[in-house]
């Protein structure tokens, strides 16, 4: 799909993404409305962490959506762990400033997610 054409600025980087994600923000120079562009990448500690690298992507309608990804990584073992979860937001500064935080948490290994058998998801 291509930009919209009554808003084409809507789909530039811009200074709202920059004042919410500072310097990891690294957007591609236009986005594509409706397409997901990832916009951050956040590493865990490499030496002392249990924590995850993550994504954090973007699309553009022209609101803007975020989509945190948890990306495959090591714990402090040596153990790969191969998370597939992902978390899709509304749009906003809001749920941007959320995204980052989530993300940083599990970069810090604060956040952590475990296989759940049916049983006991169950109410």
């Amino acid at each position: 799909m291509t930009a919209d054409p009554l808003f084409p600025e809507m789909y530039l980087p811009d200074a709202r993404d920059r004042a919410i994600f500072g310097g990891v923000y690294a957007p591609p120079p236009r986005f594509v409305h409706g397409e997901w562009h990832q916009v951050a990448l956040l590493k865990k500690d490499p030496i002392d962490g249990d924590g995850y690298d993550v994504a954090i992507d973007e699309c553009r309608m022209p609101a803007r959506f975020f989509r945190l990804r948890v990306l495959p990584s090591e714990n402090s073992r040596g153990d790969l762990r191969t998370p597939r979860v992902s978390i899709s937001t509304g749009s906003g500064d809001g749920v941007g400033r959320l995204i980052l935080e989530i993300a940083r948490a599990l970069t810090e290994g604060m956040v952590g997610f475990d296989t759940v058998a049916a049983e006991e998801a169950a109410p």
